[in-house]
C-alpha cells in the first residue's frame, strides 16, 4: 500500500476555548475506522497522524446566496486527532480564508496519510 487517501464531505464546526476559537471538521466514522485499521502503527503523540489536506467549499450549500464565491482549494500539512471514534481535523485561518469557509459550510476534503 503506497498511499492512503480519503475523500469526503463534512460540515465546518466551531468550538470556543478559553483563549481562542477553533474551526474543525470530523472525518466520517467509516473513513476513521479505515484510517485506524491501516495507520495505527504510524500514530504519534496524542495518537495523532500526520496528513496532507486539500479542502474546498462544497458547491450547492444549503442557504448559499446566488453568485456567492466558493473560494479556491486550500492545501496544507497538518495532523488529525482521535475524537469519539472519529478523527478531528483543525482548519487553520489561512486555509479557511483561501477556501472561503465558515461555520456550518460543507467542505470537500481530500486527506492523505503521510509517512506510510
Amino acid at each position: 500500500m503506497d498511499t492512503l487517501e480519503y475523500k469526503f464531505e463534512a460540515k465546518v464546526q466551531q468550538s470556543s476555548g478559553r483563549k481562542a476559537t477553533y474551526f474543525f471538521v470530523l472525518v466520517p466514522e467509516g473513513e476513521s475506522n479505515h484510517i485506524t485499521h491501516f495507520s495505527s502503527h504510524l500514530m504519534r503523540g496524542f495518537k495523532s497522524l500526520k496528513v496532507d489536506v486539500a479542502a474546498k467549499k462544497a458547491e450547492g450549500k444549503a442557504g448559499e446566496k446566488a453568485g456567492e464565491k466558493a473560494g479556491k482549494e486550500a492545501t496544507w500539512r497538518s495532523s488529525i486527532f482521535p475524537s469519539d471514534g472519529k478523527y478531528l481535523l483543525l482548519l487553520n485561518k489561512e486555509a479557511r480564508k483561501t477556501a472561503a469557509l465558515d461555520t456550518d459550510d460543507k467542505v470537500q476534503i481530500t486527506l492523505t496519510i503521510l509517512d506510510l
